[in-house]
């Protein structure tokens, strides 16, 4: 054998194998490279506009030495008031359903969508 095919093979072979093994999805995109558990997508369609406007916020929130561990609902409602923007733990935990960390205007149903994101501002659930 040719050593470019042997190279080739071997890369082949390598790449079958973290597919394999759950190393590499393809299934969740290109998120699930930032995130230690499969990312929550709905089916329903989303504007990246949205999640940018969300992680935005978190970024900023966490600059200005926020605390976001207890899982406060930062945008309530977003620039489009049909979605809300709310900080959650992965898994989920007792503080993440306390009322007080709860978008209202999704409890209400004034907004139908929301974005949850870690206290570190990795995206968690779209729907």
């Amino acid at each position: 054998m040719k050593p470019a095919y042997l190279v080739c093979l071997v890369s082949i072979l390598v790449i079958l194998s973290l597919f394999a093994s759950g190393c590499i999805s393809l299934a969740a995109g290109p998120l699930q490279y930032f995130m230690s558990e499969p990312l929550k997508i709905s089916k329903m369609p989303y504007n990246q506009t949205i999640i940018d406007e969300c992680i935005m916020t978190c970024n900023n929130a966490l600059s200005e030495n926020r605390s976001l561990g207890n899982g406060p609902c930062l945008l309530d409602p977003m620039t489009d008031s049909d979605w809300v923007c709310d900080i959650a733990h992965s898994p989920r935990q007792e503080t993440d359903n306390l009322a007080e960390n709860q978008c209202s205007s999704y409890i209400n149903g004034d907004s139908h969508h929301f974005i949850e994101l870690s206290p570190e501002c990795g995206v968690i659930t779209i729907k």
